[in-house]
């Protein structure tokens, strides 16, 4: 995992955590546990149990699928429904957050999870949630006292790294 720069349509640059390849079924690592956390925070807030916090351990199995396809069956969603996270490309944000796919517009999931986290932890309406309030909350997940210590662990040292 790294840390990835984007801009807002302001045009405020903010970092956002960003895996190094796509991820999908079969996949394991501290990339997988930062997707496998972000779930489980959106989960929380949806309310419905699809993940729970037990079940962040970097391996992508059944239910890291089953909770992404909650996620991608959202009518609140505008996920590609494809069941894998692929890594923020660089401007992600520069348009609004979406991109264009085969429906239309779409959110990349990565991002759209951080947006769902930053809203679980500062209580923000996600209509509401800019760069500003975005990056600060996402940089601080590895000290939000619910981060599994491994991955605390390994974002404190990316952000170590500058």
């Amino acid at each position: 995992m790294h840390l990835s720069e984007h801009r807002d349509v302001d045009f405020v640059t903010t970092k956002l955590w960003n895996v190094e390849i796509p991820l999908g079924p079969g996949g394991s690592g501290m990339d997988v546990k930062l997707l496998q956390y972000l779930l489980y925070t959106y989960s929380y807030l949806k309310d419905d149990g699809a993940y729970e916090l037990y079940e962040v351990d970097g391996i992508w199995g059944s239910r890291t699928s089953a909770a992404l396809a909650v996620l991608e069956n959202d009518r609140d969603s505008a996920a590609v429904a494809d069941g894998y996270v692929t890594p923020l490309p660089p401007l992600v944000i520069a348009d609004g957050g979406h991109g264009i796919g085969p429906g239309g517009y779409y959110a990349p999931k990565l991002m759209m999870l951080q947006y769902y986290y930053t809203q679980v932890r500062t209580g923000a309406e996600i209509n509401y949630i800019g760069s500003p309030l975005l990056g600060p909350t996402v940089l601080a997940m590895p000290d939000d006292g619910v981060c599994p210590g491994d991955l605390a662990s390994a974002l404190r040292a990316v952000l170590a790294e500058g």
